[in-house]
């Protein structure tokens, strides 16, 4: 397989540009071997182009990107992940794949995994969990997030539905095409979980390699290709979580790719800002350390990792990230500890180290995360609601 280290498409980029960048990619070039879904590369571009549109339709600016941008990155990373050396040398991840089965399941579950996010309808909710997931007259954006995975699956299946009934074939009940569509719908779905969750457990072994590939491709999407952090900043769009996921995505600065195994990660931090915001960088160590967690079905088509490794190795960086030079104006973080507080709250709680992983941790090295301003601003022994979260982050103080 070739490297693929092509220049990745900007946000700019048309779709046609897009679609040929995956397209010619190693993992794309690999999937068009496919023979289980007829015209496989026109139902690729067909799929690419239902993205754009929904993309296009998304009123949920604030979010960091889960369209073109963002799959782009995915196919990417996966097309250039080389294993740990075996025998003194490495080899791309895509060689240990069937080029007919299992890379197109791949490639269609790095494009579906988010397609949630860019979709708010309640309709595509699973039968019977409307009432569990009904979402509210307020914070959408929150419930497109909480939502996104259980609605993965029967959007897929409009789209393929939809338009000229070209596709609709594909499902059809006992068909290789329906088989390799609902393989493809159970990897991208399992990206939302952990290796020892029902959702990963009950795949086959080897598509549980597929979704630990999608899953660790996932994590590692942190850089700032990811988003517009200096567009974001000005226009001060979004929910508080949402506004310290975009901000975070420039902590850390150029491609995070798995080569021979190991992810280097070197990181950046907000200008004007001091070792206060330790506790952030280790969260950020921890939550990019539970790629780890992924190793055992990573094993199953021969792409364990090694490591995960950081610059610097612990504490806080000293280099600037320029594209946060106006942090404090992004409307919920005027303060360093507001803007501290908030980014806490973006990461994984498993990132934290919380007493729920910390039987896990020696697994993947998880460091301790100090989270005295994070129980400040929430209250300790009682939840506080999330205005007076917000007032009590920007003015609150430190603890």
């Amino acid at each position: 397989m070739g490297s693929g280290a092509r220049a990745l498409p900007t946000r700019e980029s048309t779709l046609r540009e897009t679609t040929e960048f995956i397209l010619s990619s190693p993992l794309g070039r690999a999937a068009q071997a496919c023979t289980g879904i007829p015209r496989f590369a026109v139902f690729l571009m067909d799929m690419l182009a239902d993205v754009y549109r929904l993309e296009q339709s998304c009123h949920l600016a604030e979010f960091t990107d889960h369209g073109l941008t963002h799959i782009n990155s995915l196919v990417d990373r996966v097309s250039r992940w080389t294993t740990a050396p075996h025998g003194g040398s490495s080899a791309a991840l895509l060689d240990s794949l069937d080029p007919r089965t299992e890379a197109p399941v791949l490639l269609l579950a790095l494009i579906w995994h988010d397609i949630g996010m860019l979709s708010q309808r309640v309709d595509d909710l699973p039968p019977g969990d409307h009432e569990r997931l009904m979402r509210g007259v307020s914070q959408v954006a929150d419930w497109v997030r909480r939502t996104h995975v259980d609605r993965l699956g029967n959007l897929v299946r409009h789209l393929i539905y939809a338009g000229n009934g070209e596709h609709a074939p594909l499902l059809g009940p006992g068909t290789e095409s329906c088989h390799l569509v609902e393989r493809a719908i159970a990897v991208a779905k399992a990206h939302a979980c952990w290796p020892w969750d029902a959702g990963f457990t009950q795949l086959p072994e080897r598509d549980s390699g597929l979704a630990a590939a999608v899953a660790v491709a996932d994590l590692l999407d942190e850089d700032s290709y990811r988003c517009d952090s200096v567009t974001l900043i000005a226009h001060r769009q979004g929910t508080p979580l949402n506004v310290a996921h975009w901000l975070r995505h420039s902590l850390t600065t150029g491609r995070l790719l798995v080569v021979e195994g190991r992810a280097h990660v070197r990181m950046l931090r907000p200008p004007l800002t001091d070792i206060g915001l330790a506790p952030v960088f280790a969260a950020l160590r921890n939550q990019l350390r539970l790629a780890l967690f992924y190793n055992a079905p990573l094993r199953t088509i021969g792409a364990g990792m090694l490591a995960v490794e950081f610059d610097p190795p612990s504490g806080a960086p000293t280099d600037d990230a320029p594209e946060l030079g106006k942090w404090w104006e992004s409307g919920y973080t005027p303060t360093q500890e507001a803007l501290c507080y908030h980014l806490l709250t973006s990461f994984m709680p498993e990132a934290l180290a919380d007493s729920r992983t910390l039987s896990q941790a020696p697994q993947v090295g998880l460091e301790p995360v100090d989270l005295a301003l994070k129980y400040h601003v929430e209250g300790r022994y009682f939840a506080l609601p999330p205005v007076e979260r917000v007032f009590r982050a920007m003015w609150g103080g430190t603890p």
